[in-house]
């Protein structure tokens, strides 16, 4: 029944989506186009599920839009995503963590054809080994959003790997950035400023 599907919208706390005995691009069918997975309380939700849907998504040559929101789901510790094998040209990718006490890396590699990028992270307290290559990205960027949300009353200072991606894409227009409970140190904001300066 997946053949023809165009949109996909997976969500629930029951995860039933992750229980098939393998995540392939068949679990979604050739033709997909947007796919968006919201994920509550969840422990079906591992480091190598996860690793699974994504490979299974870059399998899909049509597929323009992907969002995918993980909330309160303690066994994820680790997300990492190649690009390099992703056969589609995404105009919209956005990922979203709530709650997820124990993810403490996110890192991709080799992301160059998408449009735009919307990044989430809420109250992930141990989230700080963070590493976004937008090097091959930035020609055809059109802007990119990160929003940051401690928990109510921690201030954090922005991980280092989220500086580095905003200076990386210093000349994309918009970047749109909310940070609440983070800060930057004068070293970032200063690194930020000369990264756009010398990007014009």
């Amino acid at each position: 029944h997946t053949k023809f599907t165009t949109k996909m919208s997976v969500s629930g706390p029951e995860c039933s989506f992750l229980k098939q005995s393998s995540i392939n691009s068949y679990s979604f069918g050739a033709n997909l186009s947007e796919f968006s997975l919201n994920l509550k309380p969840c422990g079906m939700v591992t480091d190598e599920r996860i690793s699974d849907l994504f490979n299974a998504l870059g399998q899909l040559k049509l597929l323009k839009r992907v969002s995918i929101s993980i909330t309160s789901c303690l066994n994820l510790q680790s997300v990492a995503i190649d690009f390099t094998l992703w056969k589609s040209l995404l105009h919209d990718f956005s990922l979203s963590f709530c709650d997820c006490d124990n993810l403490q890396s996110l890192m991709w590699s080799n992301l160059s054809e998408v449009d735009w990028i919307h990044l989430k992270i809420i109250n992930c307290p141990k989230l700080d080994d963070i590493d976004l290559d937008l090097a091959l990205a930035v020609k055809k960027l059109q802007g990119i959003e990160f929003y940051l949300r401690s928990r109510d009353g921690e201030m954090k200072m922005v991980p280092r790997g989220i500086v580095e991606a905003l200076a990386s894409v210093a000349n994309v227009e918009p970047v749109r950035v909310e940070l609440i409970g983070y800060y930057l140190s004068e070293r970032d904001q200063l690194n930020l400023l000369f990264a756009k300066s010398s990007n014009n």
